[in-house]
């Protein structure tokens, strides 16, 4: 995330496109954090199928699935998919320009479906380890 967010202000100001001000840097570093943070809660629905399959080609075609159904499914309610609420999450204080969303923000509800299916996914995957032995 560090090397992303250092490549971005170096491309970004080198050429003269940004001027420098260390106030965007912080701010840059600050949401590539959150993302980061943010989507490793998202993602762990994947990362338990993966953990109690033995082979790759399924996990693979989950996360691809996973990854559109979360954008398909932003358009219809953005609380139903975690990439969807992480998406809501990251973008709350309307500070990305150009983004127009069809709902209204509920942080406590993204929070709560992100947590809702980290939970399942990790007692599915429980449950299936637990089988494996």
């Amino acid at each position: 995330m560090l090397i992303t967010a250092v490549a971005s202000v170096m491309f970004s100001v080198l050429p003269g496109y940004v001027a420098f001000e260390w106030g965007s840097v912080l701010y840059l570093l600050k949401k590539c954090l959150e993302i980061g943070v943010i989507t490793s809660f998202a993602m762990l629905p994947i990362l338990a199928i993966a953990a109690s399959q033995k082979g790759y080609i399924l996990p693979v075609c989950i996360t691809l699935v996973y990854t559109f159904l979360g954008f398909i499914l932003m358009t219809v309610n953005m609380y139903l998919h975690p990439l969807s609420s992480m998406a809501i999450i990251i973008m709350r204080n309307g500070d990305i320009p150009g983004i127009v969303f069809t709902q209204a923000f509920n942080i406590p509800l993204a929070f709560l479906c992100i947590c809702v299916w980290d939970i399942v996914a990790v007692l599915l995957a429980n449950i299936a380890l637990g089988r494996r032995k």
